[in-house]
């Protein structure tokens, strides 16, 4: 420990340890499968349990041979008077002071009897006890320096001989303990990784189920989707339908008949369009024909029938009579009263010419009855769901295949990473088959 260290050299007993060369050996290679990782974790954690617990045992012995051999120097230096008798009284109080101090820590300390090591945690609660022990008792031998160098001389060099002894003692439990953690990481790393290999087959598996499931969706969605397309053609086929597009084609060619009659009735209505607006902020007429005479002014195909027309005339020839009145201002009355009269004489031949239109298309709508449109929409609207439903599950498919690919891939890198790992904890170099 960091503490340890500065303590020691305080007082002068701190001492740089030779690096040991150790020579590597090509570990042997032992081919295995993903199942025993377990087990052979199992083994070497118990045997480096076993072995760190025996090797902790033969520091603990050398370590409480140590403390014997403080408290048995204590005990000299106590009897010792130190040749203060001819020195300064003041001195010689502050000397016997320090003196009792270091002989009260050491005997303290020093005089402590270790449990027996039998897991690892009695090696930490040893390895802690042991390293508290060192750091008090160098402490007070930190504190009292000068008195045991000037004073006590013949006690530094044992003292010092044996602290260093204890500190490279226990050095060689801590770097045991910090291996064991080490391994005890990495067997962490390990188990996580079988956890995550097993995650990995189990996605596999599952997912596997789930592409059957998707497969077998899209299988019943094209066969579904094929009797639906027969069903279709069929309806296609028949004459109803050849009738049915007919008549859709004549109601199409209908449209064109329609916007030229909308616009000779727009034409004519724009010319007296600006009157009726100004009417319209006057008028005394009933609701209904206020509303009607709106119509009459933003589209009046829509409202020319033989059931509107009195109320038409009514409007036209209000509109009139205000604008002979002056009520109405136009710039040019004559011309506006003319258009209003050619207006309700064409009345009859518009409302003639809407009324045939509407007949003629109605009878054509009524004859569209003749197929079943209905049925045919809602199998292209089926159709239509079942090709959307297909696509997303073979979106589904893909996605899932590509995860399903990553994860096998992803299994040997993690295999690697279990070989490396046993490597870094065992003599023995595994090969995963």
């Amino acid at each position: 420990m960091p503490y340890v260290t500065n303590l020691l050299m305080v007082f002068g007993w701190g001492k740089k340890k030779d690096e040991k060369q150790t020579m590597e050996t090509a570990p042997s290679e032992k081919e295995i499968h993903l199942s025993d990782v377990k087990n052979i974790i199992d083994e070497i954690t118990s045997l480096r349990e076993k072995t760190l617990i025996e090797e902790s045992k033969y520091f603990q012995n050398k370590i409480s041979y140590q403390l014997d051999e403080l408290v048995k120097i204590a005990k000299k230096l106590e009897k010792d008077d130190l040749n203060t008798d001819d020195i300064d009284k003041h001195l010689k109080m502050l000397v016997l002071r320090g003196k009792t101090q270091v002989i009260d820590t050491i005997k303290k300390e020093a005089d402590t009897k270790f449990s027996d090591l039998k897991t690892i945690d009695d090696v930490l609660n040893f390895d802690k006890k042991s390293s508290q022990i060192l750091k008090k008792i160098g402490d007070v031998l930190g504190l009292q320096t000068r008195v045991i160098h000037i004073f006590a001389k013949k006690y530094a060099n044992k003292l010092k001989f044996i602290l260093s002894n204890q500190k490279s003692d226990l050095d060689e439990i801590k770097t045991m303990l910090g291996n064991y953690t080490k391994m005890k990481d990495n067997i962490t790393d390990v188990l996580d990784d079988l956890n995550k290999i097993s995650s990995l087959k189990k996605f596999q598996e599952t997912s596997g189920t789930k592409l059957e499931q998707f497969q077998g969706s899209i299988n019943a969605i094209d066969k579904k989707t094929e009797q639906i397309e027969q069903d279709i053609d069929k309806l296609k086929s028949s004459n109803e339908y050849a009738k049915f597009l007919e008549i859709k084609k004549q109601i199409v060619n209908l449209d064109s008949e329609k916007r030229q009659i909308t616009h000779e009735i727009d034409l004519q209505f724009t010319k007296i369009s600006r009157p009726l607006s100004k009417y319209s902020y006057i008028t005394s007429l009933e609701k209904h024909q206020k509303q009607l005479m709106g119509k009459l002014i933003d589209r009046p195909f829509a409202v020319l029938s033989a059931e509107n027309k009195t109320d038409i005339i009514t409007i036209l020839q209000a509109a009139r009579k205000n604008v002979l009145s002056s009520s109405i201002s136009v710039k040019d009355p004559d011309k506006t009263i003319a258009q209003i009269d050619e207006t309700t004489e064409m009345l009859d031949s518009f409302i003639s010419r809407v009324s045939e239109f509407n007949t003629t298309k109605g009878k054509l709508e009524d004859s569209l009855s003749v197929f079943s449109v209905k049925d045919l929409n809602q199998k292209e609207s089926e159709l239509s769901k079942l090709s959307d439903d297909k696509q997303n599950l073979e979106s589904k498919t893909h996605t899932l295949e590509e995860d399903i690919s990553n994860s096998k891939k992803e299994i040997p890198n993690v295999v690697i990473e279990i070989e490396i790992k046993l490597k870094a904890i065992s003599s023995s170099k595994y090969r995963i088959v």
